[in-house]
């Protein structure tokens, strides 16, 4: 049988995610394959780890603000490749990259943005047919409060 996890180990884990993200900005310089894998890693635990549990809308919200926030290092990355001569030669790290980054702030807080509402629309998808399919078994019905 699967576990559920509980609501604090999801708060937990994004919060550990966030931690993670903002790690990687503390250090000037171009966006590197590291951010790139930093950042798949940590969106990929992130949905492997938030299992069938109903999340309100607040909840979700913050779910999709760690995974957006999770994806700026990666999408920064393409940002930087696409900003340079060659971005293939760029992202298979045969291309040196600028000193600094080329990677505009406001690049990054759009794509936030959109990575914010897709997740949390996604999420809200997700949390309704999972209703479904715990209505579907009458073993798993959640108690109505009294």
């Amino acid at each position: 049988m699967e576990r559920q996890n509980s609501p604090s180990d999801v708060a937990a884990l994004c919060a550990s995610a966030v931690a993670v993200s903002v790690s990687l900005f503390v250090l000037p310089g171009p966006y590197t394959l590291m951010n790139f894998v930093v950042s798949v890693t940590l969106i990929v635990i992130l949905f492997g780890s938030l299992g069938e549990n109903h999340r309100t809308l607040p909840k979700s919200a913050a779910i999709a603000a760690a995974v957006a926030l999770s994806s700026l290092p990666g999408a920064g990355f393409i940002f930087e490749a696409f900003r340079t001569v060659s971005p293939w030669h760029y992202m298979i790290g045969t291309l040196a990259g600028p000193q600094i980054s080329q990677v505009k702030e406001t690049d990054l807080a759009l794509w936030w943005l959109a990575v914010l509402v897709a997740a949390m629309v996604a999420d809200r998808i997700f949390q309704s047919h999972g209703e479904h399919r715990l209505d579907d078994n009458p073993r798993s019905a959640r108690k109505e409060p009294s």
